[in-house]
């Protein structure tokens, strides 16, 4: 679920503050500096956007898969991007995995791991890559690579500047400050769970655990 921010609010907070934009840049306190790059901040629906506005590290792209919620356009743009083909597929999809920066790219190739071929060691560096929480990434591989039952109890949906994936409720607090402190995104971290055939939805304020 995307932060909703249109122009229009926007105006009313700022007549609320009796503040323009311009006299809020030059605003000294925390709060001010921190209400202008929420008005300022692009946000991202999906990973793709996330990625492509830059705050995203990598992004796997499925090539032929048509995603229902990406663009052609949005598509378009990774080709300006640095990238990696013959990535692991589980499926008959070609996967490219694609950086922000050469850089990312290196780091990633001088891993020495086996990116064409599924291990445990290949999905660790792959969901660190894409930019999850470390412990996040752990959690998935636990369940991906020991199949263990992913309807466990102890299972939530994180969703947070585009940027959506599983975790551990016990690890939730953790996980969100890693987010808070990785991204500079200011926004509400939102959660899900499905237990007993219930599913639950609830959003974390930022910086809500400081």
């Amino acid at each position: 679920m995307p932060i909703v921010k249109t122009r229009s609010r926007i105006r009313e907070i700022l007549k609320e503050r009796k503040m323009t934009q311009e006299e809020l840049a030059k605003g000294e306190s925390f709060r001010d500096k921190l209400f202008l790059r929420w008005v300022m901040m692009k946000t991202p629906e999906h990973e793709i956007q996330s990625f492509l506005y830059g705050y995203k590290p990598a992004y796997l792209h499925a090539a032929g898969f048509k995603f229902p919620y990406q663009s052609k356009d949005e598509v378009k743009q990774l080709d300006k991007y640095p990238c990696i083909e013959g990535i692991f597929s589980p499926s008959s999809y070609a996967q490219v995995l694609y950086f922000q920066n050469h850089q990312l790219k290196e780091n990633f190739l001088l891993s020495g791991i086996d990116y064409r071929k599924d291990s445990r060691e290949f999905q660790l560096l792959l969901g660190e890559t894409l930019g999850y929480p470390p412990k996040a990434v752990r959690y998935f591989v636990n369940h991906y690579w020991n199949e263990v039952d992913t309807e466990r109890s102890d299972k939530i949906g994180m969703h947070y500047c585009g940027i959506s994936f599983v975790a551990c409720i016990d690890d939730l607090e953790e996980n969100s400050k890693w987010l808070w402190d990785t991204y500079n995104y200011c926004g509400d971290i939102v959660v899900t769970r499905k237990t007993e055939n219930k599913r639950t939805e609830w959003s974390i304020p930022f910086r809500a655990f400081d």
